[in-house]
């Protein structure tokens, strides 16, 4: 378990060199997007959120927070947002590309929205 965790952690990073940021010109969206910033409201901290590349079909997504990290799974996809759930902590959250905004929470009693301060893709998605 935790050298499948440090093999996907050193992917990821791994893959982070190929990405394109938002500065660039390429548009970011849903079926794009690779991986998410965003500052947590409640601690200030920093929480990225990155598609696990070893999943085929790009249906897992993990957050990396100081809390630890926690998986999501893709439960569904517009031209501009990623909806995503944690089964085990039975958290949604959603990546709002369009606003640039993210919200979490159980049931309907989804947060605020946070901005997202940064957001990567890969190019072979494109």
């Amino acid at each position: 378990m935790i050298k499948k965790s440090i093999l996907a952690t050193v992917l990821t990073l791994a893959a982070m060199v190929l990405i394109t940021s938002t500065s660039q010109a390429a548009e970011i969206k849903a079926a794009n997007v690779s991986s998410v910033r965003y500052q947590d409201p409640d601690t200030g901290q920093l929480v990225q959120i990155n598609c696990n590349h070893l999943v085929a079909d790009r249906s897992e997504w993990q957050e990396h927070s100081p809390n630890g990290v926690f998986i999501f799974k893709v439960a569904a996809r517009d031209e501009w947002t990623v909806y995503l759930y944690d089964a085990n902590r039975q958290i949604s959250m959603t990546i709002d590309l369009h606003q640039k905004k993210l919200t979490w929470g159980t049931g309907p009693n989804k947060g605020q929205p946070t901005s997202i301060i940064g957001t990567y893709a890969i190019h072979s998605f494109q």
